[in-house]
């Protein structure tokens, strides 16, 4: 199998090189392909419907078109990342794009605010039924905040016709356990009234299993034990979502709006785990037996008002928004532990957690858009936003002294962060040459507390700085046709930490791994230049560099045979990579979409006072593959290949995965039915290994309930009844760095 994803992608790659050749076929406009005028009344009446591409490319993003995927109606949101471009999803729930880790998400502009791990929980619960595009920004300009490496922006449906009308979704997916993704979009519209709604539920169960080995050595390199690990997890949950956002238009030229969304998950996540621990491979000297269950409740809230004008000059608008969300989740967490060899049982522990958490965000923003002479325009605006994040971990019930260390009992850590931004943005537009430069200043005011414990101790902390970031955009058009594109751009971000990585508690994991954070974590910083050339719309090729300090990632070290997890600044680094996008239509039936990222990453620093100096040269890629069969019935092949990665310490083995669905269009073309399959020969495993740990090497093996095979059913209703078509103005004002962890 190794030696036909290399056959691919050598494949893909001759079909690169040669673009020319396979685009020779399309001919340049002439004049005799104009149209005349005397002909465009004519033609005004004639309507072209054409299918939209997987993928779009702009100046400044990438953009997906979530129902040109035929697995969409029956995924989640977070399975449809998962299938994106570029994107890659790690075991902690941490998302990357193009090698880039630490991204924005957006949801319509606007941050969820939730941990890695909730975030995942929120993204699975939300149909893809739901979703209209995903927009890939790289180098996002002046008007976005600065945080994140990069950002994914996932835009919702909303409501575009004239009268009531709505669709329903619901889709069913069976691996080793079942799934169900169940969604329902409802829109009126009728002179100066626009309401979208939606709701969904979701159903999904799943496991994870895990095989480990650490190998412990002496001072000289000898093997003096080792242990073998085994675990699993078991997850269920329960997700109910609904949304819904009103527009009126005030006169010609003001609109106002309202959205409201909450979400409510249940879920139960049973994880079991045996480690063997000898100093003689041939031999168990002892056993390391357990068994955790969590429950949580979460839920949250959001609201919006938003405030749009648009000016009597051509181009001149003025909006605002204002936003405030809440997120809660009950948690309650147990654990057993046992230590035991043949003959006897030496330890048991049992003990439960009550995890209750909250963060509360508010924010406001206004931007001004001032059209000038000479096809310029100069854009500005402010924004401030208030962050407090709420975390707890009570411990119930006494623990034998020697069960876990004393600072492990419970622990409860506030943090406040506010920051205050403002942002210019000036562009012109020459002949051939167009050209964007911004530039944004943010001050950031954080305090974390470290509630006192038993003892009387607590532990608090401040920060504030100011930083500026600048960014550049010019685009150069080759010809007249509007065919050939060079764009050259720059940007500079920040990445800031994750709220409860600055928490300095010390977390039990198991009897022999802890987590614990670091309150003297500072940003990573990251500078980005990006040169790209574009042929219409069918093929983008570009060179990108990187370049990263105070590189954050979690620290793996070894004292006394106990691995401890933490966060830290841990290097300096580069990414660069030779980035290809291509629309290919291979005949009149099949089209096919090749993103392929030659990339080459180097860290070099020192984590745990050991010195880490990784390097490595890999590639991502993707070859998505749409068919027109026959009448009404549509297909899709995909393949998504990550090479060898590293993160930090970790060193990730290349993996793939091969998905595939048949689409029946039903009804007029009002309805559909879709069959997929997803990861058919189960090689969505992740093997690493973790190096640069005195007296340890540690190598994991992960896999997950990702085989399955689904079907799905969508039903569109309703008519237009003519008039203007009209959009919601939700212009994002809250688009802070999802950073609880």
């Amino acid at each position: 199998m190794k030696s036909l994803i290399h056959l691919l992608f050598t494949f893909t790659l001759c079909i690169v090189i040669v673009p020319c050749r396979l685009f020779a076929q399309t001919p340049v406009p002439t004049k005799t392909d104009i149209i005349p005028s005397k002909f465009k009344d004519s033609m005004a009446a004639v309507t072209v419907t054409a299918k939209k591409p997987l993928l779009e490319y702009q100046v400044d993003r990438t953009v997906v078109n979530v129902d040109a995927m035929i697995s969409a109606p029956g995924s989640t949101a977070l399975e449809i990342l998962e299938k994106t471009p570029g994107v890659v999803l790690d075991l902690n729930g941490g998302i990357s794009l193009n090698g880039k880790t630490g991204v924005l998400i957006l949801i319509d502009g606007r941050a969820t605010q939730m941990s890695a791990s909730d975030l995942n929980a929120y993204l699975r619960s939300l149909p893809g039924g739901t979703l209209d595009k995903i927009e890939l920004i790289e180098n996002p300009p002046a008007r976005y905040d600065a945080g994140g490496n990069a950002i994914i922006n996932i835009k919702l449906k909303k409501n575009k016709l004239q009268g009531f009308n709505g669709s329903v979704t619901s889709g069913y997916s069976q691996g080793v356990y079942a799934r169900s993704v169940n969604s329902l979009l409802l829109g009126y519209s009728r002179k100066n009234l626009n309401i979208t709604s939606s709701v969904g539920y979701n159903y999904d169960a799943g496991f994870n299993s895990n095989n480990g080995y650490r190998t412990y050595t002496d001072a000289f390199g000898k093997i003096v034990s080792f242990m073998r690990m085994d675990g699993r997890s078991k997850n269920f949950g329960n997700a109910v979502n609904g949304r819904i956002a009103v527009d009126y238009k005030l006169t010609d030229r003001t609109n106002i709006g309202a959205i409201y969304n909450a979400n409510r998950r249940s879920a139960k996540d049973q994880q079991y785990y045996n480690n063997l621990q000898g100093t003689d491979q041939t031999r168990t000297d002892s056993v390391f037996s357990g068994i955790t269950e969590v429950n949580s409740d979460a839920s949250g809230t959001g609201y919006n008002l938003n405030f749009f004008h648009r000016g009597r000059g051509d181009g001149e608008e003025l909006s605002a928004d204002l936003n405030y969300s809440k997120y809660k989740n009950e948690g309650l967490q147990y654990l057993f532990n046992r230590v035991s060899n043949d003959q006897a049982i030496f330890d048991e522990t049992v003990f439960s957690y009550q995890l209750p958490s909250s963060t509360e965000i508010y924010s406001g923003q206004v931007d001004y858009v001032r059209p000038m002479k000479g096809k310029a325009r100069i854009d500005f605006g402010a924004k401030g936003s208030h962050v407090i994040n709420d975390a707890a971990l009570d411990l119930i019930g006494e623990l034998p002294a020697n069960a876990v260390p004393q600072s492990d009992r419970s622990n409860r850590f506030i943090y406040k962060e506010t920051i205050a931004a403002g942002y210019v943005n000036a562009r012109k537009e020459f002949r051939r040459f167009s050209m964007q430069a911004g530039l944004r200043v943010e001050n950031t005011m954080a305090a974390g507390n470290q509630l006192a414990d038993a003892n009387g101790h607590d532990f608090t902390f401040k920060r504030s700085y100011l930083n500026l970031f600048p960014g550049l955009f010019v685009t150069y058009k080759a010809d007249t046709n509007n065919i050939h594109f060079f764009d050259l751009s720059f940007s500079r971000r920040i990445r800031r930490p994750n709220y409860q990585s600055l928490n300095p508690f010390l977390y039990f994991v198991d009897n022999y791994s802890y987590s614990v954070g670091n309150p003297e974590l500072r940003p990573q910083f990251g500078n980005q230049i990006d040169l790209r050339y574009r042929y219409k719309r069918l093929l983008s090729v570009g060179v990108q560099h990187g370049i990263y300090s105070n590189v954050i990632f979690t620290v793996v070290e070894n004292k006394d045979q106990i691995v401890i997890n933490s966060p830290s600044n841990v290097a300096d680094g580069y990414i660069t990579s030779f980035v290809t996008n291509l629309n290919l239509p291979v005949t009149k039936w099949w089209t096919s979409n090749i993103n392929v990222n030659f990339y080459r990453l180097k860290l070099k620093g020192v984590a745990g006072k050991q010195v880490l100096d990784q390097e490595t040269f890999s590639v991502r890629g993707s070859l998505n593959n749409q068919f027109m069969i026959a009448k009404g019935f549509t297909g899709e092949l995909n393949l998504n290949y990550n090479g060898q990665n590293i993160a930090g310490q970790k060193v990730i083995a290349p993996y793939y995965r091969i998905n595939a669905g048949l689409q029946k269009k039903l009804l007029k073309d009002k309805a559909s039915i879709r069959v997929v399959a997803e990861d058919v020969f189960y090689t969505n495993r992740q093997v690493d290994e973790t190096r640069g740990i005195a007296g340890l090497v540690a190598t994991n093996t992960n896999w997950s309930d990702s085989r399955r095979i689904g079907i799905s059913f969508t039903w569109a209703f309703g008519k237009d009844k003519g008039g203007k078509k009209r959009t919601l103005n939700e212009n994002s004002a809250a688009e802070e760095k999802s950073r609880v962890d």
